[in-house]
């Protein structure tokens, strides 16, 4: 029995200790079990506010592993998670961290589409069981969109870009984050930003192309920004009889610097300005052309316009017919002549060829015109100055040229066949001296004995066998010479047989300009300032060509003289060096017209001295020449200095300058 005890307390024990060891296993075990259940995740909460604190909502974000490239740039790794930022302001989200204790991590933020939306912060760090906030604070840019009456413009649309340095140390476009927003019903709209540098770009589409227009600005830490942006206005429309045209089909260039063709003008769009007759468009900083065509599309228009800093344009009733006619002495047509004509920045606008009847005709825009006549032969070119353009109908010139017929003679005077021969412009190079100027063309006169040609009044120069001869086509009448092969003279003047040859009394250097200058009339010129903006007409026309009845000749808001004093150009956009020849002005635009009014020069003063008796030397003509052309000094003026001695003409101070300083001598007039 005892033994039976024994032997049942010996297994309670061994129950007992199994139990113990059971339990002692248990708890052994317990902490593996405990390790291998620990909280592998990482919490991340995302927060986005505003810089008044508030909660921005209706963001998407995705987290990324940060990693870095090998020139040890930070890049996205792997997408470890993400969601939308809901009413509530905040969303957390759990990530899987594995074998890792931790991770850096970045923060990719849009509102719609992550190709073309995002922006994104890094270096974040998250650990195992741990919750981290991650709070971005965007700043807010309201962009505010109008035009030039001041009505706000709705559903218009922008983007905002990135904006880095390039090596020129200015901001260009990088990665556009906010593509194809626009503006609300009020006209504006407002984004959220983190700190940095952006480009606004506005989509003015108006027309079919998007011609863009780029805005750099930057954001700093918790700030609001405000970009009240007023639009270049343009309307467009055609009058005709005082009522608008509808259905009148535009197209629309933009001048580019960079563009080797197309005069330097890229097309941008077609519009149209449909049942109203009228179209209304925006259009970016820039110099534009339009061209358009009458309903029957026979006749081909052209509107030439800048724009600048929320300007308004408008065309509409705009246009004058502006014919031209080149006759002969005779007012016979002369077709086959090419019209090239300018507008006053000097952009060519059209080239044709007068018709049979001797007529060039177009539509223009009311404004001033540079319009060059070229011959049938290459090289012989005239030119009307500064022609304006009304908007009415009685645009018109007969421009005449004159026939020059050249024959050769021999000693015996017997007319001599088939000489070839040059013919060039004119060039005055000083008392009893002369050279040729711009080669016309070479000619022959065959077996008729004589060469006929049409040219504007003017001194030309034949040249055969390196002989010189100068001749005197008079206008509006008919011109021919002689020219003795066999004269003994270096420069002889040609027998002209209507005896209207005057060496030292030339015709009108340039029947197309707004002043005949003759002999005295510059002085006056220099006195006489039109539009009261401090230049003379003399130096408007004939240095600068800007338009001596308007203060502003490219209506940009500054003063012709303001823009030259400043290195701008007055004719157009953009900077302007003139190259100063003297009294620091530039020199005239023509060279011929310079020697011309020298000669007209050398006939006032010998009518004074008599012929060839000029008191002054070869050497010195030109100090002379330089002191009535470009200095202002009246004839009388230098007529006095070279009778009493220097004192009422100075080589260097303009005139207007030197009359008032005192002590000099003006006792004569």
């Amino acid at each position: 029995m005892i033994t039976m005890i024994r032997k049942f307390i010996i297994i309670l024990a061994k129950l007992s200790l199994i139990a113990f060891v059971v339990t002692l296993g248990v708890i052994l075990i317990l902490p593996a079990t405990a390790k291998a259940d620990e909280d592998k995740n990482a919490y991340v909460n995302v927060i986005a506010l505003d810089q008044n604190g508030n909660k921005v909502t209706n963001l998407n974000y995705n987290i990324y592993e940060q990693k870095t490239d090998v020139n040890g740039n930070s890049i996205l790794g792997n997408r470890l998670g993400g969601d939308w930022i809901d009413q509530s302001g905040q969303k957390q989200t759990s990530i899987w961290l594995n074998d890792s204790y931790s991770k850096n991590i970045a923060v990719e933020y849009f509102i719609n589409d992550r190709n073309s939306e995002k922006f994104i912060v890094w270096n974040y760090q998250i650990k195992r069981g741990a919750l981290t906030n991650i709070t971005v604070y965007l700043s807010s840019v309201k962009i505010i969109l109008r035009d030039t009456d001041n009505v706000l413009l709705k559903d218009l649309p922008f983007s905002i870009y990135t904006a880095v340095t390039d090596v020129n140390n200015k901001l260009v476009a990088k990665d556009q984050l906010y593509g194809d927003l626009r503006t609300e019903y009020t006209g504006q709209r407002v984004i959220y930003l983190i700190p940095g540098n952006y480009k606004l770009r506005i989509q003015y589409s108006g027309l079919g192309y998007k011609s863009d227009y780029d805005l750099d600005f930057a954001i700093s830490q918790n700030s609001q920004k405000i970009m009240d942006l007023t639009l270049n206005t343009i309307n467009f429309g055609v009058s005709q009889g005082g009522k608008l045209q509808t259905n009148v089909d535009f197209k629309v260039y933009i001048q580019n610097s960079d563009l080797a063709i197309n005069n330097g003008f890229q097309y941008i769009g077609t519009f149209s300005t449909g049942d109203a007759g009228y179209r209304k468009i925006y259009l970016p900083d820039g110099y534009y052309r339009l061209e358009y065509w009458d309903n029957q599309a026979n006749s081909t228009k052209f509107n030439e316009f800048k724009l600048q800093s929320g300007q308004a344009q408008q065309f509409i009733n705009n246009t004058g017919s502006f014919v031209l006619k080149v006759l002969d002495e005779e007012e016979n047509p002369l077709k086959g002549h090419y019209v090239t004509i300018y507008n006053s920045y000097g952009v060519k606008i059209l080239q044709t060829v007068t018709n049979q009847d001797g007529i060039m005709a177009i539509d223009l825009t009311p404004g001033y015109y540079n319009i060059k006549i070229e011959g049938i032969y290459h090289g012989l070119d005239y030119n009307l100055k500064n022609f304006y353009v009304s908007n009415q109908n009685n645009n018109e010139i007969d421009y005449i040229l004159s026939s020059a017929t050249i024959h050769f003679q021999n000693q015996a005077g017997n007319e001599v066949d088939n000489v070839v021969f040059n013919l060039y412009n004119y060039s005055y190079a000083g008392p009893n001296v002369i050279s040729t100027g711009d080669k016309i063309g070479t000619f022959s006169t065959g077996n008729l004995g004589y060469f006929k040609i049409y040219l504007p009044g003017g001194e030309y120069v034949v040249e055969n066998n390196k002989k010189l001869y100068l001749i005197n086509v008079v206008a509006n009448q008919t011109n021919g010479f002689y020219v003795n092969l066999d004269s003994n003279y270096t420069i002889p003047i040609s027998t002209n047989y209507n005896n209207n040859v005057n060496n030292n009394n030339p015709s009108n250097i340039n029947s197309g300009d707004p002043y005949q200058i003759t002999n005295l009339a510059i002085n006056q010129l220099y006195q006489t300032d039109s539009d009261y903006d401090g230049l003379p007409d003399f130096v408007e026309v004939y240095m600068y060509r800007t338009n001596p009845y308007s203060v502003d000749s490219d209506n940009d808001g500054f003063s012709d003289k303001d823009e030259i004093k400043s290195g701008y150009n007055p004719n157009g956009p953009g900077q302007y060096s003139y190259s100063i020849f003297s009294y620091d002005k530039p020199r005239l635009i023509s060279l011929s017209m310079e020697q011309s009014i020298a000669v007209d020069l050398k006939t006032a003063l010998e009518s004074k001295f008599g012929k060839n008796n000029i008191k002054v030397s070869d050497k010195d003509w030109h100090t002379l020449v330089n002191s009535y052309i470009y200095g202002g000094y009246s004839v009388s003026e230098i007529i006095n200095t070279l009778v009493y001695g220097p004192g009422q003409v100075h080589p260097t101070i303009p005139a207007i300058a030197w009359r008032k300083v005192s002590g000099v001598n003006l006792a004569i007039r």
